[in-house]
């Protein structure tokens, strides 16, 4: 805890908070703070913990000349209550007191403490009169004041940071801003929703905050959907490293490596769930800048060690049941060359919902409860993952497995060619493999089915319309990476079979 010797900050407070789901945050503070001598000082615990080439003051009005931390050495006193009587006097300099002594010709002395010196206490009498009086000869003080009943002990001397914001004039006033990235304060998305009806269900998206870095009080908030790029999160800003223990990385050092996950540990803190400064009615319109989407929250407050949940928005959504399948692949051609593969092969199928995003903010990644109310009655269908849903696209969210849609796929190499391709010198065979899958709907009533697969090669033809999902030529292989899918609408009890073909390099 800052000493009472730190500067006073007046107005100078958190204007801003961009929070991302990494752990760090980034802070923006300002106004206009006391700088007695043209000083501003940051001391023990108000010294932010900034990130590596983070921290950053600036004053629009005034130059900075100069910001130095250190370390000092500082006595404190403790507050001790007074158990005898001559700590009670001692306490109480310049008290109005009556004194009875023992064993004296005048027994009664009326007047103000001087000093209580060892053993001895001085007395100014009423009548202008010093005396001197041995602790052991005082029978009973009477005050004719309220009393202190506590005494000031020294401690022992501790040492305490702080660092220094040293402007060009010497104003008793100054105007600073102050920006840094610090760990500690992180939020996790989560969604909830519920069917209401065929085609329609309410979406809503909770924010879930822990904030073991700082209090904020009454401040804007930023929650930002979006993976940054902290190359050097990992480590302090040397001005605020005060043991010494930074630890520069080179240019090729990997951000991600850096990256800490604060959502689940900060869990096993002793802190509590605080209630939120907003109600559960917001409806934010976030902002996108660059690759980054800023969901912000004004008015937010919450304290040191305390987490909370906030509402982010609720939105009514379209959607339509549908069933879905990602072919397993059963062989890879470029690295085992058996000439045929038999077999059926199952392929699991979900029963999924696909949501459309219509509303003005993306869908983050994020963790989703699904729920139905029937008769008054919530009853839970599934919890799944949504996956980040741009502005006018569609997501799909898994919500049990189908045994009565079934999908087998067998395929066969068909041709062989030996001198497919050369590709850095190395020789490649090229086989052609003809595919077939079978779905078939066991159910009384029709479907929407989208089947998809990934794998590696070169596409053909297939006998129903397939849509390339993503495609990836990489480098040193000659196999493209391959996404693809299929669109179709079955009967109740019908049954589809869908031929295609592709080419893959091997080599022996």
């Amino acid at each position: 805890m800052a000493s009472a010797e730190t500067f006073a900050q007046n107005a100078f407070k958190t204007q801003s908070v961009s929070i991302f789901k990494d752990g760090n945050a980034f802070y923006v503070k300002s106004g206009v703070v006391k700088s007695p001598d043209g000083r501003f000082r940051l001391e023990a615990d108000a010294i932010p913990q900034a990130r590596n080439g983070t921290l950053w003051f600036f004053s629009s009005s005034n130059g900075i000349a100069s910001i130095v931390s250190h370390t000092d050495t500082i006595k404190s006193k403790t507050d001790v209550k007074v158990v005898s009587i001559a700590q009670l006097l001692a306490s109480n300099k310049g008290k109005k007191v009556i004194i009875e002594a023992l064993n004296l010709k005048n027994t009664m002395y009326e007047g103000s403490i001087e000093e209580m010196e060892g053993d001895v206490l001085h007395l100014k009498t009423n009548e202008g009169k010093f005396v001197s009086l041995a602790i052991q000869n005082i029978a009973r003080a009477e005050f004719l004041e309220k009393p202190s009943l506590i005494t000031k002990v020294s401690d022992s001397q501790k040492l305490t940071n702080r660092l220094d914001v040293n402007f060009i004039d010497k104003k008793a006033d100054q105007d600073l801003e102050m920006m840094y990235l610090q760990q500690g304060l992180s939020w996790s998305p989560f969604y909830y929703l519920e069917l209401l009806s065929d085609k329609k269900a309410r979406l809503t998206l909770r924010s879930e905050v822990v904030n073991n870095a700082e209090d904020l009080d009454n401040t804007t908030v930023n929650f930002v959907v979006g993976v940054p790029n902290f190359k050097f999160a990992s480590s302090l800003a040397g001005i605020v490293d005060f043991n010494n223990k930074i630890v520069r990385q080179d240019d090729n050092y990997g951000s991600a490596a850096m990256y800490q996950n604060y959502a689940a540990a900060p869990m096993m803190m002793s802190a509590k769930m605080a209630d939120a400064s907003e109600s559960f009615n917001n409806e934010i319109e976030g902002q996108s800048v660059e690759d980054l989407y800023f969901y912000p929250l004004k008015n937010f407050s919450l304290k040191k060690g305390n987490k909370a949940h906030y509402q982010l928005f609720n939105e009514e959504i379209a959607y339509e049941h549908i069933y879905e399948c990602a072919l397993v692949n059963q062989n890879d051609f470029s690295q085992n060359y058996q000439n045929q593969m038999n077999g059926a092969n199952p392929n699991k199928v979900y029963h999924s919902l696909k949501i459309k995003n219509e509303s003005k903010n993306p869908f983050t990644t994020a963790p989703v409860t699904i729920i139905q109310k029937t008769n008054g009655q919530t009853q839970p269908l599934a919890q799944d993952m949504i996956n980040f849903t741009s502005k006018k696209s569609e997501s799909n969210i898994k919500i049990t497995a189908s045994p009565d849609v079934q999908v087998s796929q067998i395929e066969s190499v068909k041709n062989r060619e030996e001198n497919g391709k050369t590709l850095f010198g190395q020789n490649y065979f090229k086989a052609t493999i003809e595919a077939k899958v079978t779905i078939k709907n066991f159910k009384d009533k029709p479907i929407s089915f989208e089947l998809s697969r990934r794998f590696n090669g070169t596409l053909g033809k297939s006998d129903v319309t397939w849509k390339i999902l993503q495609q990836t030529v990489p480098v040193y292989t000659p196999n493209i990476d391959n996404q693809i899918a299929w669109n179709l609408n079955l009967k109740a009890g019908e049954e589809k079979v869908i031929t295609y073909t592709y080419d893959v390099y091997g080599h022996n």
